[in-house]
């Protein structure tokens, strides 16, 4: 198990030509047409969306592993109607795979979170999640912070915020370099 690949699609970006993402409030839907992403849902594109994103979350959503294998997960942990976030990926032959979350991963009772939870009356956030990918039939088990970044799909796509001027890109030294040469290297 320890030398077992964890990856939870086996497709390439190049390969992908289109992409669902549906989140707990909406469902975004990109299509590959020629070499450009052009949004397809909604019609109207969300606050900040910004089509230059679309290349880069393919691509990061083709690297999402799990953590494990979810041995003796219930039958039901992920339900593919019920399952969200989820992202679909329809591929150049047709084929389609898809990332799917289900029930949260249980709690061991040894678990600090779940002995706090329990002296302070608070349901602890959930840190693992029962989900299926596009390679096999298998459940496995992510972490939340990986359902979390699909709960939202609009916020996937939006434009990064603009650096502030004279911070070199956050590189220490960079202000202490010629102009021309600062710029070259922002450039690149």
């Amino acid at each position: 198990d320890d030398l077992r690949d964890l990856s939870l699609f086996d497709a390439k970006p190049d390969d992908v030509v289109k992409a669902t993402f549906k989140g707990k409030d909406m469902t975004i839907v990109v299509e590959k047409k020629g070499d450009e992403w052009k949004l397809v849902e909604p019609k109207k594109a969300p606050d900040n969306f910004e089509a230059a994103q679309i290349a880069g979350q393919i691509a990061s959503v083709l690297r999402t592993r799990a953590t494990h294998i979810a041995e003796g997960a219930p039958k039901n942990a992920v339900d593919a109607k019920k399952a969200s976030p989820s992202v679909e990926l329809v591929l150049k032959s047709g084929k389609k795979q898809a990332l799917r979350f289900g029930e949260p991963v249980p709690l061991d009772d040894n678990d600090p979170a779940a002995k706090a939870a329990s002296t302070s009356g608070k349901k602890p956030e959930p840190r693992e999640y029962y989900v299926t990918g596009g390679v096999d039939d298998l459940v496995y088990v992510a972490p939340a912070f990986t359902k979390n970044r699909f709960d939202k799909p609009n916020e996937l796509f939006k434009k990064p915020p603009e650096r502030p001027a004279g911070l070199g890109g956050g590189i220490p030294g960079m202000e202490n370099l010629p102009p021309d040469v600062r710029k070259k290297l922002e450039e690149s």
